[in-house]
């Protein structure tokens, strides 16, 4: 009896592993995004708050913000935001499918965003960036209030 066990498990384990020889599966989301070496991050809705007379009041509008990182190193936990003036650092960390990259300025606001290894469409998986800031004056192009932009990236392996 143990003898016929035995070699039904051999069966079976050989049986899995022709299977598996030369056939190899695609990469998961959870996988490519683990993997990521550069985002390219399009954003096309945007939820801009504000205050009024110390209520909080949000608009949710249309508006196109393009992103890229570059250097990704989930392992290190580090990335370079790439913008017209420069590259950033950026902090990174990868938790159960959230890619999380974080950018605080020396004058103060912080930017976050995170991917998420759920697919959007052709490959590219859902995305959220904010920005927390808050100046007394608004300068159109520029943030002054606190923004939410809601989109997609592309994961560059």
């Amino acid at each position: 009896m143990k003898t016929q066990s035995l070699t039904a498990v051999i069966v079976l384990a050989s049986l899995s592993i022709g299977r598996s020889e030369g056939a190899t599966a695609p990469p998961t989301l959870y996988e490519r995004l683990a993997a990521a070496t550069s985002l390219e991050c399009r954003f096309t809705t945007v939820a801009a708050s504000s205050w009024e007379s110390g209520v909080p009041k949000t608009e949710v509008l249309p508006k196109e913000l393009k992103l890229t990182f570059g250097k990704v190193n989930v392992d290190e936990g580090t990335a370079d935001a790439n913008s017209q003036f420069g590259d950033f650092y950026v902090a990174v960390r990868f938790s159960n499918g959230y890619l999380h990259l974080m950018q605080m300025f020396s004058s103060g606001p912080l930017y976050t965003t995170t991917v998420m290894a759920r697919e959007t469409s052709d490959g590219r998986m859902m995305a959220i960036h904010t920005r927390h800031e808050y100046t007394p004056a608004t300068v159109p192009g520029f943030t002054s209030r606190p923004e939410s932009y809601f989109g997609d990236c592309a994961i560059g392996n």
